[in-house]
């Protein structure tokens, strides 16, 4: 086992054996501009974890990364801070196949602990939305993950604390005021798996965003990069959230392809609950990305209200459409210039003035620019 005994928890619940101390990471959002002008950047060294000066400074400044001021362009005043945001827990959740003596079809543990980890194997690494948590998941994409491979580590950064406010509607900007913070904090994950040896250069880890949860996950990339040194595989951005991000030039915390080595974009959503923005790669577009077909074959009535008014079905397809390409290795979609043309069956065979792409989880990462897709 690579790297000693280490663990990793970002406040939470849950409890373990005296074996592991676990790190505890606390944001104070009133003082932090203060907090980052007095505190000295934290050693980034995890195997100190009984030094309890570094936990005190854990405490007492919110983050282990030396962030700049300049990556942090939003500053908490851009939007009011609310008393619910003063305070805030991550924690990381790792799945893996439940056992015949156990309940369901995975094992969900709140720890993420390197010596349960294996050398070699990759990282799934899942942000939910607003208004949610991990168990947007849990139904479609991680089950899905865990049949399909069997030398991955399929993880779930779980920020619900943040993500559930009181009132959606008032919380929803002092929300995209600290994803640069929870970011912060949520880097020092990624952190350990390359102190430890298990990715040394992030080659192995694909994040996976889903809505406002895309964007958090380009910023965890963007500080992987710049203060850890090395750039993630892979982000892919699931309906990234729209509202603000479509109206304001929110550039240092928006998701885009210098997060990761190789982004890919899926819009099921466009112009309401997701961004009309291309912001990867290549930027799929299920059906125009404005509205999903399936959603309007919903039976109850409350259901379709809310697809008729937010999009939310169509939104979440995201999800879906990802879900389905796990299994589906071959789920190959020819490249067209517009829309109209894919309408017209212009684009139906990719020798006919089209190219070849991969859609979703099988996606190769030569695949370049937008993509009309009919599902």
């Amino acid at each position: 086992m690579p790297g000693g005994n280490q663990s990793v928890k970002i406040v939470g619940g849950g409890s373990s054996s005296s074996a592991h101390f676990y790190i505890t990471g606390t944001l104070l959002l009133g003082i932090l501009s203060l907090c980052l002008s007095k505190c000295e950047p934290v050693d980034s060294n995890w195997d100190l974890l009984e030094d309890q000066n570094l936990i005190k400074q854990l405490d007492e400044c919110p983050g282990r990364l030396d962030v700049s001021r300049e990556r942090r362009k939003l500053p908490l005043t851009f939007f009011p801070i609310q008393e619910r945001f003063i305070k805030t827990n991550l924690t990381f959740y790792m799945y893996t196949n439940a056992t015949s003596k156990e309940n369901g079809s995975f094992k969900k543990s709140p720890v993420i602990s390197t010596e349960d980890l294996n050398e070699g194997f990759s990282f799934k690494i899942l942000v939910h939305g607003f208004m949610s948590s991990c168990e947007s998941f849990e139904k479609e994409l991680i089950p899905e993950y865990l049949r399909e491979y069997k030398d991955v580590h399929v993880v779930c950064l779980d920020w619900s604390y943040q993500a559930n406010p009181q009132s959606a509607y008032s919380a929803y900007k002092p929300t995209i005021s600290i994803l640069p913070n929870i970011a912060k904090i949520a880097t020092g994950f990624l952190d350990i798996l390359q102190k430890s040896g298990l990715t040394e250069d992030f080659s192995k880890v694909h994040i996976i965003g889903f809505s406002l949860g895309a964007h958090l996950a380009g910023i965890i990339g963007s500080f992987a990069k710049k203060d850890l040194g090395s750039q993630v595989e892979r982000i892919t951005g699931l309906d990234p959230a729209g509202p603000e991000f479509d109206i304001h030039e929110l550039n240092e915390i928006k998701l885009d392809k210098d997060d990761a080595r190789f982004v890919d974009i899926i819009h099921t959503c466009s112009g309401r609950l997701g961004t009309s923005k291309d912001l990867g790669h290549v930027d799929f577009y299920m059906n125009n990305g404005k509205s999903q077909p399936r959603c309007l074959l919903e039976t109850e009535s409350m259901a379709r209200i809310a697809e008729s008014v937010t999009g939310y079905c169509s939104h979440r397809s995201a999800i879906t459409y990802f879900w389905e390409s796990i299994k589906n290795r071959t789920f190959n979609v020819c490249k067209c210039q517009s829309y109209k043309k894919l309408q017209k069956g212009k684009c139906t065979k990719c020798d006919d003035g089209g190219s070849k792409v991969i859609f979703g989880e099988h996606c190769t990462n030569d695949a370049r620019g937008k993509v009309f897709v009919t599902v």
